[in-house]
This record gives C-alpha cells, structure tokens and sequence, in this order.
C-alpha cells in the first residue's frame, strides 16, 4: 500500500515554491553579509551556506518539473488538485466549469487515481522518495511535513474550510431512460454501516474540510 507522502508534501507546497525558493535565497544572503559574527570555523559556515544555496536551487527545479506534469493533466484533474491541494481561489474559479459531476465516493477514488498517477510521473523524471529525502535533508519545512503525513496527521496541515466547495450527487447509478436508480429499503443493518463509514469520513480530511495552505 502507497500512502504517498513526499508526493503530497510536494503538491501543498507547489503554489509558493517560488517564494520558498526566494525566501531561502535572501537567508543565504543574509548569512553570507553576516558570516563574520557566527560562532564555528569559515569552512563549516561556507558549507552551510552552500547547502541552502543547493535547496533554493532544488526548489525551484521542482517548481520546473510540476509545471512540466501539470502541464499534461486534463482541466478535470487540474481542478482535483487545485481544490484538494493548492487552494488558489482565482484558479478555482477559473476552473469552475471542469468541477466534477459525481458522488462522492466516486470524487475520492477519483482524487486516488489522479495521486498514483502524478506519483508515476515524480518517479518517470527521478523524482522518487529517496530522491525527496536526499534532497531536502536540510530543509526542515518539508521534513516537518513529510513526518506529519507519515504519521497520518494530514488534517493537522490544512485549514478547515468555512464552507463546502462541491456538491456531489445522491446516486452515482442512473436508469436507462436518464433517472436515478432505485435503491433497495435500507435496513438496521445498512444504516449501521452507513453510520460507521460517515463517523470514518469525519476522522479523514474530506473534501469540504479540505485545507488550503501547508504550515510550516
């Protein structure tokens, strides 16, 4: 089972990569300007400079290589990942007329696919887990992140939203003659399950409780 971890940590942080990439320039520079009061040997400071020099650079190669992935995604998909993952209103917006018609359980397995999908693409381009990890060994942000997803606190990285933000059909099954499809009576049984599977739902981040931006 693939639980896709550096992937996500990838996909939150992609709308402000250039301003990660940015942010760590100016430290750099700051820290160069001001090498001269740190406690340590000039070797050990050059390294350390030189290291975080070697992260801005690696994100903004990153920013690059998403590009180039999102660049072959449908508007559907564009849309999964902007509300799931980017958050970006204006892109919502403007993608509002590739929002998904479909149930709910059809968005999430919808949204599973998307992820193996972009995961296939990170892996085709040397972008695998070992290479997350290498490269962004000196990056705590990531880092932070990537230990909250391995421990299955995703919900603990985003926002709650104020309100949903996609309505999802009844029935996913539908008649020949174009009507929804009759359903058997549920029983005690069903209502149990159905019960148990929404109080699952509550604990997981569904759609509308999506967040929208990555702490840290």
């Amino acid at each position: 089972m693939f639980d896709y971890e550096y992937e996500k940590v990838l996909l939150y942080a992609y709308p402000k990569l250039d301003e990660l990439a940015e942010a760590v320039s100016a430290s750099v520079e700051v820290k160069a300007v001001l090498s001269f009061r740190a406690v340590g040997d000039c070797l050990g400071i050059a390294e350390k400079i030189v290291k975080e020099i070697d992260v801005s650079r690696k994100l903004r190669a990153v920013r690059e290589q998403m590009d180039g992935i999102l660049a072959r995604l449908s508007g559907e998909e564009l849309f999964l990942l902007e509300y799931k993952y980017f958050r970006r209103k204006k892109r919502l917006r403007e993608l509002k007329e590739k929002t998904p018609r479909c149930s709910e359980r059809s968005y999430f397995r919808r949204q599973a696919a998307l992820l193996k999908k972009i995961s296939s693409a990170f892996i085709s381009r040397g972008m695998d887990e070992r290479w997350f990890l290498n490269a962004f060994s000196q990056y705590p942000p990531f880092l932070r992140v990537y230990r909250a997803l391995k421990e299955g606190r995703e919900c603990s990285l985003v926002r709650k939203r104020e309100k949903r933000g996609m309505s999802f059909s009844q029935n996913s099954a539908s008649s020949r003659g174009g009507t929804a499809a009759r359903l058997p009576r549920r029983t005690n049984a069903d209502t149990a399950t159905t019960e148990a599977q929404a109080a699952h739902r509550r604990k997981i981040c569904i759609p509308d409780r999506a967040g929208e931006s990555v702490s840290g």
